[in-house]
């Protein structure tokens, strides 16, 4: 697959089937996913073979018991979830949850806007 049909297909993936698939992998459970996200769990099976369909890929190995991750599935999982911790580290800092970090990008810095405050600009 090259890199064009790559951007467009992840650009055709809702976010709402990343984020069960994410659920899903991450607690080896549908029903748990059903839970955490108040969804049926015909709703969580449905999401997760609408992504499988379009990556043409298993990303689960389901039985009457458990589920289990297929190595494409494992891979993909941690990458998702890399992603979801940058956003979540975004969100945090646009909202004022986390420390916000300055970075002085100039040789000669107002000291006015408290941006590298006690520091000499070089």
């Amino acid at each position: 697959m090259n890199q064009i049909s790559l951007m467009n297909l992840f650009r055709k993936v809702p976010l709402s089937n990343i984020r069960v698939f994410e659920l899903a992998g991450r607690t080896l459970s549908f029903a748990e996913a059903t839970r955490e996200l108040n969804l049926s769990l015909s709703a969580v099976s449905h999401s997760i073979h609408k992504l499988e369909e379009m990556v043409d890929l298993r990303l689960f190995r389901r039985s009457t018991r458990e589920v289990k991750l297929t190595h494409e599935g494992a891979l993909l999982l941690e990458h998702i979830q890399r992603g979801m911790e940058e956003m979540q580290r975004g969100f945090a800092m646009v909202t004022g949850s986390e420390p916000r970090r300055c970075v002085c990008i100039r040789r000669r810095v107002s000291r006015r806007n408290g941006c590298c405050r006690g520091s000499r600009a070089s």
